[in-house]
C-alpha cells in the first residue's frame, strides 16, 4: 500500500487563506475583478457559504467566513491595515488593473515598471487586502549574487 500524498493534488504548496465578511460577494468580485475561476464552494447548514477556493494560474487561495469560532477578520472588519500583499504574476498587468479599478478595487499604484524588471500595479480589495498584479519584463535575479537563476 502506497503513502497517501501530503497536499491534494494540483494544489500548490503554499495556499493563502482570506477571512472574508461574506464569501459568496467575494467569490463575485474576484472573478469580476481579478479573473480568479471558484475551483471549490462548500456550503454550511445555514446556507451560507463555509469554505471556498478560488485559483490562478496553478495558484489557489481559500476563503472562509468570519465567525465567532475564529478570531481572524477582514481588514475592513478589524479596521486594522492588512500586513501582508499576495503577489499575482499576469499577462497584463495594465488590463487587470484597469479591470480591478473598474469593478470596485481601491487603486493604490497605478502600473509601473520597477527595479527589478517587474510591472507592477497595487489594487485593494473592498475588504481591505492589498494585491500586487505583476508581469515580468526583464530578467533581474540572474544578475544578483546569492539570488542565483530563476
Amino acid at each position: 500500500m502506497s503513502a497517501r500524498p501530503c497536499k491534494p493534488d494540483g494544489h500548490p504548496w503554499i495556499v493563502p487563506y482570506l477571512t472574508l465578511p461574506n464569501v459568496e460577494q467575494a467569490l463575485d468580485f474576484y472573478g469580476r475583478a481579478f479573473a480568479f475561476r471558484p475551483a471549490v464552494v462548500l456550503h454550511g447548514p445555514s446556507g451560507a457559504i463555509d469554505h471556498a477556493e478560488v485559483v490562478w494560474e496553478g495558484g489557489r487561495i481559500m476563503l472562509g467566513p468570519e465567525s465567532e469560532e475564529h478570531t481572524a477578520r477582514a481588514p475592513m472588519t478589524s479596521q486594522v491595515p492588512s500586513p501582508i500583499a499576495i503577489y499575482v504574476y499576469t499577462e497584463d498587468v495594465v488590463h487587470r488593473y484597469h479591470t480591478a479599478v473598474k469593478e470596485g478595487a481601491e487603486p493604490i499604484e497605478e502600473p509601473t515598471v520597477m527595479p527589478w524588471g517587474d510591472r507592477i500595479a497595487i489594487l485593494a480589495d473592498p475588504w481591505g487586502y492589498k494585491w500586487t498584479f505583476a508581469q515580468n519584463l526583464a530578467d533581474f535575479y540572474s544578475h544578483v549574487e546569492g539570488l542565483g537563476t530563476r
